[in-house]
């Protein structure tokens, strides 16, 4: 008999996980330039590729990016307040 290891094990596992109460990491960056669905972004000096297919955005203008996708759009004063933690 093969080994289950890697295999999918229904749907289950999935809710297993969730109830676990995990989340994810997004960083915020800042849109530096945009070309089609790619934009370059700004995290505190290092600049990222990222696809931005999912998010209606701007230059200038700052998102939440979680791998390698742009999946909000920050609010203008979210953004002041996070500033304000920087060290």
């Amino acid at each position: 008999m093969s080994s289950m290891k890697g295999r999918w094990r229904g749907w289950h596992g999935i809710k297993n996980n969730l109830d676990k109460k995990d989340m994810c990491l997004a960083i915020p960056g800042k849109i530096l330039r945009i070309k089609n669905q790619l934009a370059t972004v700004d995290f505190n000096g290092i600049q990222k590729e990222v696809n931005i297919s999912l998010v209606d955005i701007k230059v200038g203008e700052y998102v939440m990016v979680h791998a390698g996708f742009a999946i909000d759009k920050m609010d203008d004063n979210y953004v002041d307040e996070l500033k304000s933690y920087e060290i």
